[in-house]
């Protein structure tokens, strides 16, 4: 065993030494560590001097002071030229400085040479250089100075370490804005703001505030920006607690949250806001122009006066891409709806100014300021060979570009007649364009860009699909579809010159004078013609098309003649003298006569028509008998007779036997003038036992009125003299004579005593009618029809343009009415959707009592004790996946059922139906596949054991999340909501407008041009 002295011999005097330097040198190790650590959190120990002009310095550059702070900084210097802090307060002091003073650019670049090889050893160095590229608009190689910046800036320390890292991310959002990436420059711009010092005021805040305010809204944070501007505007309070008078920094605020407000669509508080702003310096003109194209083009936008402030804003800079712009869009924001009415060289000197405007963008914005430029030349329908071979350059490198690059494309490839235009269309029938999905925006290079405007953008995009599909319809000759194109092309833009111009065109002049083509034409264009447009009933076209076939039918079929005159006045014993053979029925009583209608034939019998519309034979040998032995019942069933003749008399020309306009049967009566209205010449007989009665002269005067060809014969002359006979045949003719084409005198009776006996006929007395008959009716049976026909059709076509022209009034008034007002205003709009998120809200929380019943009815919990379960088993996790799925959607549906019960609310209704219900399907299955219920039940059933009020109250409390989440989508909808009404409202007033056009520039054009043709209608 051995004793201690082993353990420290006492032969080694330096034991005890080296054991305390080991101990002080690892003291001595620490203590450099934490100085070193101190030093690089507090900075190295400088001066007092040096401290002092860093702290005044940077109070100075807070105030906006940069000079006076440079020349704070020169002494200290020149005395210490190397020291870092020193330089790099010179630095971040010229930097700030240049950024709102861009002509002392001069400065910094002569600092950076004087920094030479001390800037790679100090983050100011790269920051000049960042800055120095980004005032040149050399973007790309300000942001490679600005990664190396970081490295720098990672291992800075003191008290410049906060000011430098906010100069650096205000230097990365600045070159990533003007680079044209707005996302990123938003992440940067709130990491700037963040980093801001406190205390900031002057230049350098205003320069935030302003490129902020525009980098938010080229990225569509509209929201984000006017509440950051809002508060931004907030007067500072005095000392006496009253707010104190507003500073430049608050002015610029109140600027740039007019403009955010404008673009929101607020125009009174864009207004009231720019009430506190000198609107009336020059130097807010840009400004007051971007806002003016903001509020849009509405009397109440004054887009005049935009205009004007634009050019003047314009001439103090020709050159200037930007300006030039602000001026095209100024421009255009004045144009008619469609653009085209504006005068050419107007249309084009915009497009020019946008086309210079896109080729000095960024190359990130490129797309964006084409997709600009093709949507304005859509609009002014003009395709300029510059705009087009830059538009097809951008295709080619992106083959997804915005639909209103294609449209261009495809619009100049019909104007070229393309043989391969048909590759961007689908193929029909009809051929329709071959529209991409919309994957969203933000669309154009800002706020300001037309095309931001979402319901005037898919204006334009719908008018120019179906306007390049009507083009491709026409040139593959397809005109019933090119009509409909330009009717939907219309409906977007109703004053659209170019689609008015097209339709008109389709109103072709029918190129013949021929009837049988003119009535072709006339039912080809009246059977296309529906009975109802948009609610307006043309319910009278169907008339005139029955009109139209009743004047084909008449100029196809034999001459027909109808035989009347009073009853009893011998028309029946006229005709069988006339034909030569006794078929028609004499001496019947009038309630017992019928209408007859004689057809040439080869078996003489005859088919009776009764009114219940069945028809029935009758033989040969039977006709006469069943003619005389009718008695009134009988009669009153028939409403015609159709008898075939089979002599030769009068070839193949039909012979109506009326019962007389006198006669007892009105009915008869009514379907006697339906065929005196079918028949081609008329013969009046006239009794001479009544001599002319004072009702024939109106009846003359009814059945003449359309010119038709009347012969009066006076029958029954044999029981007058001769002296008798002459004075009432020369008074019928001097009383009718301007009516009938003669009258003869005959004694029917006498006459068919004569004709049906046999033996030589060379005295027969009807030899005068036969004659009459064959100069007035027969010589002249083509023109006669001919003329008659062609009366027929004119005023079945002139019916048809009375009734196209009063519906097309109708609509009118029903686009009127559309535009003058809607019970869905915005604002009650935005109250029912805010009203519906709530009660989804409530519904999803309502959810508790169902997830607390499922999960005891499963057995799975047990009121007032612990979890029967240790786990919870699969299939009961998917059933209660289920239940929860299902409870949410039969909540929606419900809700959803109630509001489309709310009169006024179809635009609300159809978004949320369109994005909500695609929207919380994907919310669920995410809910699904993430486990929700499961770990709801095993995290919160414990609590069962506390009763159920306590695990409802648990389970409400785990849903708010999920209730919030559907409540915030809900409320976000309000914009495609605003848009679908607007869209809506736009589309009741234009769509009955542009049927309303349509029926003026091609149905009542083509009813026109066969009214014309008729008037050169070839005999």
């Amino acid at each position: 065993m051995t004793n201690g002295s082993d353990d420290h011999p006492k032969d080694d005097p330096a034991g005890p030494a080296n054991t305390l330097r080991s101990v002080g040198s690892a003291l001595g190790g620490w203590a450099k560590r934490v100085g070193k650590a101190i030093t690089e959190v507090a900075g190295p120990q400088q001066p007092e001097e040096v401290s002092r002009a860093l702290t005044q310095a940077h109070d100075l550059r807070r105030a906006g002071q940069f000079a006076t702070a440079h020349e704070r900084l020169q002494a200290p210097i020149k005395t210490r030229p190397n020291d870092p802090s020193l330089l790099l307060s010179l630095a971040l002091t010229l930097i700030e400085q240049a950024l709102v003073t861009p002509a002392r650019i001069d400065v910094l670049s002569a600092f950076a040479e004087g920094l030479g090889k001390r800037g790679e050893r100090n983050v100011g160095g790269p920051l000049v250089e960042a800055t120095e590229h980004l005032l040149r608009s050399e973007f790309d190689a300000s942001l490679d100075a600005l990664r190396r910046a970081r490295k720098l800036l990672d291992e800075l320390g003191g008290s410049l370490q906060p000011e430098t890292r906010f100069v650096f991310h205000l230097l990365t959002t600045l070159a990533q804005a003007h680079r044209g990436r707005h996302e990123r420059a938003l992440l940067e711009l709130h990491k700037t703001r963040a980093r801001l010092p406190e205390g900031t005021h002057g230049p350098l805040r205003q320069l935030l505030i302003a490129e902020g305010a525009q980098i938010s809204l080229a990225a569509e944070s509209v929201d984000e920006a006017i509440a950051w501007l809002s508060s931004e505007a907030e007067p500072p309070t005095a000392s006496d607690g009253q707010p104190a008078t507003p500073s430049d920094d608050a002015r610029t605020a109140h600027a740039y949250l007019a403009l955010a407000l404008a673009a929101k669509g607020d125009r009174l508080g864009s207004e009231a806001a720019l009430a506190k702003v000198d609107s009336d310096d020059p130097a807010w003109d840009e400004l007051r122009i971007r806002i003016g194209l903001c509020l849009g083009t509405g009397p109440e936008s004054q887009p005049e006066r935009t205009r004007e402030l634009a050019l003047r804003h314009l001439q103090r800079a020709s050159e200037d891409p930007r300006r030039q712009r602000l001026w095209a869009l100024a421009e255009a924001a004045t144009w008619p709806s469609s653009g085209a009415a504006t005068p050419i060289a107007g249309r084009s000197a915009c497009l020019d100014a946008l086309a210079t405007a896109a080729r000095a963008a960024p190359a990130d914005l490129l797309e964006r300021h084409l997709h600009e430029l093709a949507h304005l030349s859509l609009r002014a329908d003009l395709r300029p060979p510059n705009i087009v071979a830059a538009i097809r350059k951008q295709l080619r490198d992106s083959p997804t570009a915005p639909e209103e690059i294609r449209l261009v494309h495809v619009r100049k490839r019909l104007e070229e007649h393309d043989e391969q235009v048909g590759e961007d269309f689908l193929p029909g029938p009809p051929p329709r364009f071959r529209a991409q999905a919309d994957l969203g925006g933000p669309w154009g290079p800002d706020e300001i860009s037309p095309i931001r405007d979402a319901g005037s953008r898919l204006t334009v995009v719908r008018s120019q699909r179906a306007l390049a599909s009507a083009e491709l319809c026409l040139q593959r000759n397809l005109p019933e579809a090119a009509q409909e194109y330009l009717v939907e092309v219309l409906t977007e833009f109703p004053e659209h010159e170019h689609a008015r111009a097209l339709l008109t065109e389709l109103a072709r002049p029918v190129e013949s004078n021929r009837l049988e083509d003119l009535l072709t034409a006339a039912t080809t264009l009246l059977a296309a013609m529906p009975g109802r447009i948009l609610g307006v009933p043309l319910s009278g076209v169907q008339d005139a098309l029955s009109g139209v076939i009743a004047a084909r039918e008449r100029l196809a079929r034999p001459l027909t003649i109808a035989i009347m005159g009073e009853f009893s006045s011998g028309k029946s014993t006229f005709i069988n003298a006339l034909l030569g053979e006794a078929v028609a029925p004499m001496g019947v009583l009038p309630t017992t006569s019928t209408i007859n209608l004689f057809r040439r034939g080869p078996s003489g019998s005859a088919r009776v028509h009764y009114r219940d519309g069945s028809i029935a034979t009758v033989a040969r040998d039977e006709v006469h008998t069943f003619l005389q032995h009718l008695d009134d019942i009988e009669a009153s069933r028939i409403r015609h007779m159709e008898i075939e003749r089979t002599g030769s008399r009068l070839g193949e020309a039909a012979v109506v036997d009326t019962p007389g306009l006198n006669a007892l049967d009105t009915f008869h009566e009514r379907v006697t003038r339906e065929f005196v209205e079918e028949a081609d010449a008329i013969i009046w007989i006239f009794s001479a036992t009544r001599g002319g009665a004072a009702s024939e002269g109106s009846a003359l005067k009814s059945v003449s009125a359309d010119g038709r060809q009347v012969l009066g014969v006076l029958n029954k002359v044999d029981t007058l003299d001769a002296e008798e006979r002459v004075e009432l045949v020369t008074y019928l003719r001097e009383q009718f004579g301007q009516i009938l084409l003669d009258v003869l005198p005959i004694s029917a009776s006498a006459a068919l005593t004569l004709r049906t006996a046999e033996g030589n006929h060379s005295d027969d007395p009807f030899v005068a009618v036969e004659d009459a008959l064959e100069r007035h009716f027969f010589e002249r049976a083509r023109e006669l029809k001919r003329s008659l026909t062609t009366r027929r059709l004119a005023d079945a076509l002139g019916h048809a343009r009375e009734v196209v022209l009063a519906a097309a009034d109708a609509l009118d008034a029903k686009a009127d009415d559309a535009a003058r007002g809607d019970a869905s205003d915005p604002g009650q709009l935005e109250f029912r959707l805010v009203s519906f998120a709530d009660t989804v809200y409530g519904q999803i929380l309502g959810l508790d009592d169902v997830l607390t019943r499922e999960c005891l009815a499963l057995g799975i919990l047990r009121a007032g004790s612990a979890p029967a379960r240790a786990f919870l088993a699969p299939q009961d996790a998917t059933y209660l996946a289920a239940v929860l799925r299902d409870s949410i959607l039969r909540a929606l549906q419900t809700a959803l059922a109630d509001l489309t019960q709310t009169p006024g609310a179809d635009a609300l209704a159809d978004v949320l139906t369109g994005r909500l219900v695609p929207w919380a399907n994907g919310f669920l299955d995410s809910l699904d596949s993430s486990g929700f219920v499961a770990s709801l039940v095993i995290e919160h059933g414990p609590t069962v054991a506390k009763g159920e009020a306590a695990l409802r109250e648990r389970y409400r409390v785990a849903l708010q999340p999920v209730a919030a989440s559907w409540r915030k989508f809900i409320r976000g909808l309000f914009r495609h909501i605003r848009q679908a009404h607007r869209q809506a409202r736009h589309t009741a007033a234009s769509a009955p407008r542009a049927e309303a056009l349509r029926l003026r520039t091609t149905t009542v054009a083509s009813l026109d041009a066969v009214l014309g043709s008729l008037e050169r209608v070839a005999p």
